[in-house]
Parts: C-alpha cells; structure tokens; sequence
C-alpha cells in the first residue's frame, strides 16, 4: 500500500481487523496518503485505534460502520 502510487480506494470489509492490524494498516497509509475511499466495515478493531483515522489527510470517504467503536 505504502509504495503504491494509483490506489485510490480500498475496501478492507469483512477481515476481522483488529487494533493491532489497524495501526499497520494505518501506518501503510501514512505513507502512501493518496486513497480517497477506504472501507472498513465489520471488522473487530475498538475507537482507541480507529482515532488514528483522522490523520489520514487524502481521504474524503470513510466506512467505519458495524465495529465496536461506541
């Protein structure tokens, strides 16, 4: 993800992600900061890592939708 320079949306629903993977993936992001769209939904990860989100400066469309992050 990081190194890829077209990827503009990324649906990762349904992979039972979790904080852990979320922090990688979100570090991934970081540095690649060109997708737009990014789905996450159904996944296991809770709100102390989903507010790693907001950093994400390229994105204008987020799906966080049926995690545990109340």
């Amino acid at each position: 993800i990081s190194r890829n320079k077209s990827l503009r949306v990324l649906k990762l629903n349904n992979n039972s992600i979790n904080d852990e993977d979320l922090v990688i993936l979100i570090t991934a992001l970081r540095q690649s900061n060109i997708i737009l769209d990014l789905s996450l939904a159904n996944n296991r990860f809770r709100s102390v890592s989903a507010r790693l989100l907001v950093n994400l400066q390229s994105l204008e469309s987020l799906d966080l939708s049926t995690n545990n992050i109340g």
